[in-house]
């Protein structure tokens, strides 16, 4: 069917009517182009014929959509409207009815002329066509930028499920481990993580999630005690009397700790040939080793003890010292209680020994520090320094080299004392000014006066060419001591490096420590010298008789080494 002849809106009547002009035209079009002039005039008269009928009509359709429409008798048969023949002709229905309706009138113009809507209807209707999607969007997507700031460690948002990415969190560890850097780590004993994640310990070791610092050091002939800050104590090197409170006989060239000193709060420590203590800081004594039994235990028994125990007698000490063989202790009321084996006079006149519990020293003023040497005793009081025992060197600084078993004085000093060391065969004190004096024997340089001739000297001597100490130590033929700033200096015999000056040449004047700086406390004794830093390490110098250094090895050091927790 020819386009033209839709009627998009339905109205068939007109549509129709158009068509057959429609045709018409077409037709004549088609005579036109004909070579046949005959056909084509002939032709042409009868399309002349079909437009004088054309013209003759006035013709108003008012289409009805539904069917054809009762006009008062007549009706308008669109099947009927027109005949299309061989002479085109057209015959259209013009009865009296719709004459009389006023729709056609057949003899002139229309009675009512009623104007036609003939613009295209409005078929917009819905859009089944696809949907206008745009070219795609091929750029990048926006994400934006990331955030680089610190995380939110905000409470969490309780308000409802979070159906985010799962928060996995740290991995899980056993029951009293923490997860630290990329590993479970126990923090009783890790020494990178002590307690806690990143609380390193150096050189020391994590027990019980502390960090062993020491803050006490006692040495002597190859066995070495530490004082632990947050209690107990750590011993290392020879053990053949059970000096290291491990409950065995076997030596240790590193730290073990001492059984039943563990979470003791520890003031310090000090050893002997024959057994070692400690005083704890609430002023009780415990005391441990003894071979074959040995009445430095001081808990009035005979037997060995291969672990610590306390002295029932001594609840109140403020100070205390170990000799070879017996041991001291100041009470808070000043008094001063020894105790051990047999020894020259040191527990007075009344008798020569063996004490095997604590007694009262008599004839001494109230005493606030002691220090007890190899076979003899000198006590700190507000009058000075007093000295007793075996005095064959002059060591008691009486003026005079005879034995003396009751206490007295120290003559003269020039100033007030603040501290008293005694050692094997000298004896060494500190001045109220910084200043440091000793007396007694001489072998090796031990008094630092610059003397190198082997002398007995039973008068204080000032010893030279050093800064203002804050403490000193008399040992074994050799003296350390520390000055103001924290540096260790040693003087004296230096067999094995024992001086740890970085040489083994006796020095007969204070020679500085190698590497002891920040130093708050100092042993020395025959073959070792050790000294604790600020920082809680420990450093030896000297034989390492036994692994006395505990550092692991038995090898001599002119320098002090770390002691490896």
């Amino acid at each position: 069917m020819n386009r033209n002849c839709v009627a998009p809106d339905g109205r068939w009547g007109w549509a129709l009517a158009l068509c057959l002009l429609n045709v018409l035209g077409c037709y004549e079009s088609h005579l036109l182009s004909n070579d046949d002039s005959g056909v084509a005039h002939d032709a042409a008269y009868h399309l002349d014929a079909a437009r004088d009928a054309e013209s003759s009509f006035d013709i108003a359709i008012i289409p009805d959509t539904s069917s054809p429409r009762d006009l008062g008798g007549g009706t308008v048969d669109v099947g009927t409207i027109g005949d299309l023949g061989t002479d085109a002709g057209v015959n259209v229905s013009n009865d009296a009815a719709m004459r009389d309706a006023g729709r056609v009138d057949a003899g002139g113009p229309l009675d009512q002329f009623v104007p036609l809507d003939l613009a295209p209807p409005d078929l917009a209707g819905p859009d089944l066509g696809p949907p206008d999607v745009g070219p795609p969007d091929l750029g990048p997507p926006d994400v934006g930028l990331p955030d680089l700031g610190p995380p939110d460690l905000g409470p969490p948002d309780l308000g409802g499920p979070d159906l985010g990415a799962p928060d996995v969190g740290l991995p899980s560890c056993g029951a009293g481990l923490l997860w630290c850097d990329t590993a479970c780590i126990d923090p009783a004993q890790n020494a990178r993580h002590c307690g806690e994640c990143g609380t390193a310990c150096g050189t020391s070791v994590c027990t019980d999630g502390l960090c062993l610092r020491a803050h006490s050091v006692s040495v002597i002939e190859g066995a070495t005690c530490a004082a632990i800050t947050g209690g107990g104590v750590q011993c290392w090197g020879y053990n053949i009397t059970g000096v290291l409170g491990d409950d065995t006989f076997v030596s240790r060239s590193r730290p073990e700790p001492v059984v039943g000193l563990e979470g003791v709060e520890v003031h310090s420590v000090s050893t002997s040939l024959r057994a070692a203590c400690a005083m704890h800081m609430d002023g009780q004594v415990s005391c441990w080793g003894g071979r074959g039994g040995s009445p430095l235990l001081g808990d009035g028994t005979t037997g060995q003890r291969l672990t610590a125990a306390p002295i029932s007698i001594i609840d109140d000490a403020v100070n205390f010292d170990t000799g070879y063989t017996f041991a001291c202790a100041v009470r808070a009321s000043g008094e001063l209680w020894c105790w051990g084996e047999i020894a020259y006079g040191i527990y007075g006149p009344a008798s020569m020994g063996p004490m095997r519990v604590p007694v009262r020293i008599e004839g001494i003023p109230p005493v606030t520090q002691v220090s007890a040497g190899t076979n003899y005793v000198c006590a700190l009081t507000a009058e000075g320094p007093w000295c007793w025992g075996l005095n064959t060197s002059g060591k008691l600084g009486h003026g005079f080299a005879s034995y003396s078993e009751r206490p007295g004085p120290v003559r003269g000093l020039p100033e007030p004392v603040t501290y008293v060391s005694a050692g094997a065969d000298h004896t060494c004190a500190l001045g109220a000014s910084g200043s440091a004096y000793c007396w007694g024997k001489n072998w090796f340089g031990e008094f630092g006066t610059g003397a190198s001739q082997q002398q007995y000297v039973p008068t204080p001597a000032r010893v030279a060419r050093v800064p203002r100490l804050v403490r000193i130590e008399a040992c074994f033929y050799r003296t350390c001591g520390i000055d103001e700033h924290g540096q260790a200096w040693c003087w004296g015999e230096n067999n094995w490096g024992v001086l740890g000056v970085g040489s083994r040449q006796n020095q007969v004047y204070p020679a500085r420590v190698v590497g002891a700086t920040d130093v708050v406390d100092i042993s020395c004794t025959n073959t070792d010298s050790c000294f604790v830093l600020a920082d809680g390490q420990v450093l030896c110098a000297g034989m390492n008789y036994r692994g006395a250094h505990g550092d692991g090895t038995m090898t001599p050091h002119d320098t002090p080494v770390d002691v490896v927790w």
